[in-house]
């Protein structure tokens, strides 16, 4: 119908307004590429920069503890390169510093001439966990002598290997993006309004492939754990917001459990289905984990408890395995309450966004309290996952092609406005949660899009073939996250903890031994632990009947 509704010569006003847009998109792009093209570097070669303590060297400026013996005050933070003392005129700019540092440090943007009126979006830091810092700045009015200086605070080396001031075209992007958005929504609505194309089989289908969508959050977890030293700038941002994969694990638990309450809506049942999967894999699993911590870190008894009981992760400075083992737990145990909720009051996309903004504002009193806001601020995106299970799992409403724009394009915003953040505030990321609530416009459609490629590719033979590693990794998801865990700990810790070319391909080996010894413990606890506790329960009953 959508097909017929295009080719249709009925609808002049569709396609003038389809004609007036990119008329308009063609050339804001062109205008943005050509500028970004042009967009020259302003400051002279790295070569060309001062320092008062080292010298240039081919890796280049590389600063060290042995800087200390030279100074006056050990406790002071030094300049250790400065320059290039350049004019700028009034407008926004770029700094990009490439780097390799085993502890952070800081730089700042200065003027002698007119440092008050130069202002910083970001904070300019150099994070051991990456290798290129870029800060945006604009300046009030015209400046004759820029000056960055790269602190040194004396701990661990750092090497400055390029420095780069461009213009910045920021405000640009942002509007071409703002603009091909907007225009896409505009689309989205009219089409909603002007046809009927829906999923006459509403979105079932979709939530039969939750396993290929926890094959791709263990994955993503799985790389953001692995640390790998990467130069592609996509890599590189797959990798470092791979954390994002826990916000599908949690939409899909979401929706999985609510599928699995709403069988019987027997609360119960629901968390006996829920232990029986979990705690035998979990228990084959830390007591070796455990008692390694013990011979070898000497973690307490209290610890011990902690971890075995799963609640370690609250304690302010407590040994935890991880905090995701007790977010599970409390996941499962507000599902009964969720599932009520949605299932007899949150039945419209109104209702749930006022729960979302709810949930929002009550994650917020968990700010700086790092143990419970990274898992209070779950709490929106697995409601979120109930209420679209409940809305499309059985077909009780239909999926607009409209709704699927839409949602596209709020999965787009969600990448920008998580990229944005992440490059202006990242001090306050972490603190206040803003590397999980963009995930709440970026993982519906994701899992939509995921599903429907599923779909597709379940009909070829070929297709059928790439689906089953995926599903074979989507199926031990748990014991994948308990085993990667443990191996790249180790690793960190009794072999390397920096990220280097030269660690990656221990950190490979790493992420393919971490398959392997899952499927081990699946099959341990799975298949060999329920054949020892039933030879234990008949010997026991022998002896009881002899006795």
């Amino acid at each position: 119908m959508l097909k017929k509704y295009l080719i249709s010569k009925k609808r002049p006003l569709f396609y003038l307004m389809l004609v007036v847009q990119l008329i308009i998109i063609a050339a804001f792009t062109i205008y943005v590429i050509s500028n970004t093209r042009n967009n020259l570097v302003l400051s002279p070669s790295i070569s060309e920069w001062n320092s008062h303590w080292i010298e240039y060297t081919d890796k280049g400026w590389v600063g060290n503890v042995d800087i200390i013996e030279h100074s006056i005050d050990e406790n002071e933070d030094f300049d250790l390169i400065y320059g290039p003392f350049i004019p700028l005129n009034k407008g926004l700019y770029t700094a990009t510093i490439d780097y390799k540092t085993d502890w952070v440090q800081e730089f700042s943007v200065y003027s002698y001439e007119g440092g008050e009126f130069i202002h910083t979006i970001e904070k300019p830091t150099l994070f051991r966990e990456c290798s290129s810092a870029t800060v945006h700045f604009w300046t009030e009015r015209d400046i004759s002598d820029l000056e960055i200086r790269v602190k040194y605070n004396g701990i661990g080396t750092t090497q400055i290997e390029d420095i780069k001031i461009c213009r910045s075209y920021l405000l640009f992007k942002l509007a071409l993006l703002f603009i091909v958005s907007l225009f896409g929504v505009i689309d989205a609505v009219y089409l909603k309004k002007s046809i009927s194309v829906t999923d006459n089989n509403g979105l079932t289908y979709v939530f039969e492939y939750r396993n290929i969508w926890m094959a791709l959050a263990i994955t993503l977890v799985m790389l953001f754990h692995s640390r790998l030293y990467v130069e592609n700038a996509i890599l590189k941002k797959i990798i470092e917001f791979g954390y994002g994969g826990v916000d599908f694990f949690f939409f899909a638990t979401g929706a999985g459990c609510y599928l699995s309450y709403t069988r019987d809506c027997d609360a119960g049942t629901f968390m006996h289905r829920r232990i029986k999967r979990i705690l035998p894999t979990y228990f084959t699993f830390i007591i070796p984990w455990l008692i390694y911590k013990i011979i070898f870190e000497k973690i307490s008894f209290g610890s011990v408890l902690g971890n075995i009981f799963s609640v370690e992760s609250l304690k302010v400075n407590g040994d935890a395995f991880n905090w995701y083992i007790v977010a599970m737990w409390l996941c499962y145990s507000f599902v009964p309450l969720m599932a009520t909720l949605v299932l007899k009051y949150i039945y419209t996309w109104k209702r749930c966004l006022i729960l979302i903004v709810i949930s929002i504002l009550f994650s917020i009193s968990f700010w700086d309290d790092q143990n419970w806001m990274i898992i209070v601020t779950r709490i929106p995106i697995t409601f979120l996952g109930m209420f679209i299970a409940n809305m499309y799992s059985q077909g009780k409403t239909k999926m607009h092609i409209g709704n699927h724009i839409i949602l596209g394009f709020l999965c787009l915003w969600g990448i920008v406005v998580l990229n944005l953040l992440g490059s202006l505030f990242p001090d306050i990321m972490w603190n206040k949660g803003f590397y999980w609530y963009p995930f709440l416009l970026i993982v519906p459609e994701s899992c939509f899009l995921i599903s429907f490629l599923t779909k597709l590719l379940t009909k070829s033979f070929i297709g059928q073939q790439i689906l089953k590693p995926i599903k074979m990794l989507g199926g031990m998801t748990f014991e994948l996250f308990l085993v990667h865990l443990a191996l790249f700990d180790y690793f960190n810790k009794n072999i390397s903890a920096e990220i280097s070319r030269e660690n990656n391909m221990g950190r490979l080996l790493v992420l393919f031994l971490s398959v392997p010894v899952a499927r081990l413990l699946k099959y341990v606890s799975n298949t060999c632990l329920p054949l020892l506790l039933t030879k234990l329960r008949l010997s026991f009953g022998r002896g009881s009947e002899a006795s």
